[in-house]
């Protein structure tokens, strides 16, 4: 993995990822133009989080929908991720529990440290100690 290249904005996944956007073919040339000089876009952990917001909250995407969308962005060629296995994690377990993506994001980190989690939310802090993948419903009221 080349992390050399430029770092991809979340506008620019978007719209590769919504092809009924005006500017879908100009981020498909970005990818393409990256993919066949070599080099690979940088994608950000903190883009995955804030294309997953957008793509549920201003698109009304579903969760599934947007883990596999993510997914695949994250295995294109043109795309070069630091934490390939921790973003997967993630995403799988986003896919299949009802917390939000970055809470999925710190079990992931957690587990793959070997560490917990300090938070005040009982749910989040329940999962940091599970060793696979866990499903059911987070409230919110220990946000």
């Amino acid at each position: 993995m080349n992390l050399d290249g430029a770092i991809v904005d979340t506008n620019v996944v978007v719209r590769f990822l919504r092809s009924e956007d005006r500017q879908h073919a100009e981020a498909v040339r970005v990818f393409e133009a990256a993919q066949a000089a070599g080099n690979q876009l940088v994608l950000l952990d903190v883009v995955v989080a804030e294309t997953i917001f957008v793509l549920t909250a201003h698109y009304g995407l579903g969760r599934e929908a947007v883990a596999d969308s993510m997914a695949k962005i994250i295995n294109h060629g043109a795309i070069g991720v630091a934490n390939p296995a921790i973003l997967g994690e993630a995403l799988a377990r986003y896919a299949t529990t009802k917390l939000h993506f970055v809470d999925c994001y710190l079990v992931a980190m957690a587990k793959a440290a070997g560490r917990e989690i300090a938070t005040f939310d009982k749910e989040l802090a329940a999962r940091s100690g599970e060793r696979g993948a866990g499903s059911g419903e987070r409230g919110t009221e220990n946000r």
